[in-house]
């Protein structure tokens, strides 16, 4: 008899790789040595990879299992033996040698109050389910309850017969308690939105209630404004036209002294009024474009009376790069440096205010602009210098009651200075004098007709510009700068640019570094002053960016921005004054106003114009008096008993054929924003406040002119057959 054996092997045939193979058979032996072996090889390697896969699958299923925290038990029904792994005896904090082997485990881990859970697990076997899945509480030896989930399976033979069932048991108390406190804070969060609710609601109340009485605190001074500036309107015009009439010194030092005291009074109304719509948040800047020159200059014209009747030195410098049409708010520009100015020549009694506009920083579309108003009056201890701009507040209340004042006006000028995204701040020394600042960043406005490039070429054509950087740099600028016909040269310095100017050589603009060689734009600009010269503009690199090709047209269309179109022919529109214009714009004018020293104010300053009007006193009156014959400009008041301006004004735009004519301009004591608004939406075409001022009536006749005269027709050539 042979020796028999059953071995499993892995050979490696000759086509290569490996295979598994069964080798069943017997030894024959003789003397202790195989002599013969006969028996049977079987290809086992499919059966092979497939128990090596399970294996493998079992070991991964384990290992997640274990990292899991997942328990795994298996019941057999017809023994009645339960099989618990490692896991689920530590899940529950049970020991293997305590373990009975039986169902009766599950409710001796269970809380009693959880017994259901096994009830439940009773029933899926008896009822034959194919899954179950139940939760119960355990109390760990350490005395901690703790959250179990068990899931399970139950498996039948052919027959249907139930063979085992097993399953899976792990910790969902983190869950658990995580949904119990998700619960309790949904509670606590319902009460608290209650609350909240009752709070909005409360909120809401207080906020119509503070509304209200917004709305009642504006219509009441609205109401006041209006009332006050009638009368005004009649005691600064009537001023102005007697002390156009023929008087003596000693007399044309009464209306004087009276205008002076109306005007001090209509400051005080609208700092109030100011101060009130920008406490109510009421207040919306303009984004227009407009002339800061301009502007600056007509700050300085509202201050020029009071400085010199004190004899005070009032001058101004504008840095040589600060842009001429800027984007903004330009009536709250200029009244912030009015309130400034203003506070300068009060607080000074020798010496003279200075106004200097500099450029801090710029790009090609947006400048960095600092306004800085010099004094050399009595200065401000530098206690009192962080409280000057609050409301109501007075360094010198003796000499403001000297002087007047509501101390309101740097407040106001510090919220639009906020507005429009700056701020405003002081430099002083008693007894030496003080600066105050205001920095604001806005957009750079390019002229229409400068967007075409032959029209930038055509702007800089015969003019002349200094280049003033370095010879590497000059050479580069010179080259992209000197389109056809602009003549240019160039300078190492600032100071042989400052010295070739004071030689009498023109100057249209001069373009330099970003920082001039030795001295910066305002230092520049004072140079020049200082020596009697005028102070070209002055265009700085950084605003172009790298010089190349397809940087030059900007460069042209920045350099042609800072030079000033060609004079124009002057016209009665630019030359009158206060001549009698009518002459040369003829309007048929008609003023419906129902107070009668409204009236006769109106009457004569547009007398001193050169136009005699028709006057009617409310709305029907106006109406009536257009169906009796065409007028060019309607001097409409807003508010009059019987039928209001508005209401006029949108029947006469309902008219056939007077949609656009007349002119309608609307003349009222209204001072906020929604009174300018209203005319416009009613249809009328310009706004003036009260009181009357001829140069902003004369302003608005001319437009008037502007818009009204038929526009001529341009020749053409007909086109040929």
């Amino acid at each position: 008899m042979g020796v028999p054996y059953d071995i499993e092997l892995q050979l490696r045939p000759r086509t290569g790789g490996t295979r598994w193979v069964r080798c069943i058979g017997r030894a024959y032996t003789r003397d202790h040595r195989v002599v013969r072996v006969a028996g049977t090889i079987q290809d086992i390697d499919d059966r092979k990879h497939s128990e090596l896969e399970v294996a493998r699958l079992a070991e991964r299923m384990t290992l997640a299992a274990k990292f899991a925290g997942i328990g795994i038990w298996e019941y057999n029904h017809d023994t009645g033996e339960l099989i618990w792994d490692d896991a689920m005896l530590a899940l529950h904090g049970l020991h293997r040698d305590a373990f009975p082997c039986d169902f009766s485990i599950w409710s001796l881990v269970m809380l009693p109050a959880d017994r259901a859970a096994e009830e439940n697990m009773r029933l899926a076997f008896a009822d034959g389910r194919a899954d179950f899945d139940v939760e119960y509480r355990i109390l760990t030896p350490s005395d901690e309850i703790r959250y179990i989930r068990n899931c399970g399976r139950i498996v039948r033979d052919a027959s249907g017969r139930i063979l085992r069932s097993y399953g899976v048991n792990y910790d969902i108390t983190r869950e658990r308690v995580n949904m119990i406190a998700l619960l309790e804070s949904d509670e606590s969060l319902r009460a608290a939105n209650a609350s909240l609710q009752a709070t909005i609601e409360e909120t809401q109340r207080l906020a119509r209630a503070a509304e209200d009485a917004n709305q009642a605190k504006s219509s009441f001074l609205a109401t006041i404004s209006h009332e006050i500036r009638t009368p005004l309107n009649g005691v600064i015009g009537m001023t102005n036209i007697l002390a156009d009439t023929p008087l003596n010194a000693e007399q044309r030092d009464y209306p004087q002294t009276i205008k002076l005291s109306g005007e001090s009074l209509l400051t005080l109304i609208n700092d109030t009024l100011d101060y009130s719509k920008i406490e109510a948040g009421r207040v919306e800047l303009e984004r227009q474009p407009f002339d800061l020159v301009s502007c600056v200059r007509e700050a300085l014209d509202l201050i020029e009376p009071h400085s010199r009747q004190k004899n005070l030195a009032l001058t101004h410098l504008f840095a040589a790069d600060v842009p001429r049409t800027i984007e903004g708010d330009a009536s709250r520009l200029r009244q912030i440096l009015v309130n400034l100015l203003g506070n300068a020549v009060k607080f000074t009694d020798r010496g003279g205010i200075r106004l200097d506009v500099r450029v801090d920083s710029a790009s090609a579309d947006e400048v960095s602009l600092t306004f800085s108003v010099t004094d050399t009056g009595i200065g401000i201890a530098a206690d009192k210098q962080p409280r000057l701009f609050e409301h109501f507040f007075q360094v010198y209340a003796s000499i403001t009651r000297t002087h007047g004042g509501t101390g309101l006006g740097l407040a106001i000028s510090r919220r639009l200075a906020a507005l429009m995204g700056g701020s405003i701040w002081v430099e002083s020394e008693p007894g030496v004098g003080s600066t105050f600042f205001v920095g604001i960043r806005v957009p750079v406005v390019m002229e229409d007709a400068l967007c075409h490039h032959p029209a930038c070429l055509q702007r800089l054509a015969r003019r002349h510009a200094l280049v003033v950087a370095p010879p590497e740099t000059a050479r580069q600028v010179v080259h992209y700068a000197q389109p056809p016909s602009l003549v240019v040269t160039a300078f190492p310095d600032a100071e042989s640019a400052v010295n070739h100017l004071a030689a009498g050589a023109p100057c249209d603009l001069i373009v330099s570094d970003n920082q001039l060689p030795d001295m910066d734009g305002l230092a520049f600009a004072r140079r020049l002053q200082a020596r009697g010269l005028r102070i070209p503009p002055l265009l700085t690199l950084n605003r172009v960016g790298t010089l190349s090709d397809t940087t030059a047209p900007r460069l042209h269309q920045l350099m042609a921005s800072l030079v000033p179109p060609p004079a124009p022919t002057p016209s009665v529109a630019s030359a009158a004054g206060f001549v009698r214009i009518a002459a040369t714009m003829p309007l048929s004018v008609l003023m419906a106003e129902d107070n009668n020293v409204n009236q006769r104010v109106a009457q004569l300053t547009l007398r001193r114009l050169g136009y005699e009007i028709e006057i009617v006193s409310d709305g029907a009156e106006a109406l009536g008096a257009l169906q009796r014959r065409n007028f060019d400009v309607i001097l409409m008041d807003v508010q009059m008993p019987g039928m209001d301006g508005l209401e006029a004004t949108r029947r006469i735009r309902a008219f056939t054929g007077h949609e656009t004519r007349p002119w309608i301009i609307a003349l009222t004591a209204g001072a906020f924003e929604e009174d300018r608004l209203n005319a416009f939406r009613a249809g009328m075409n310009d706004f003036l406040g009260k009181p009357l001022r001829i140069e902003l009536l004369q302003a608005a006749l001319i437009r008037a002119w502007e818009s009204l005269r038929p526009v001529p027709l341009t020749a053409t050539t007909p086109a040929p057959p």
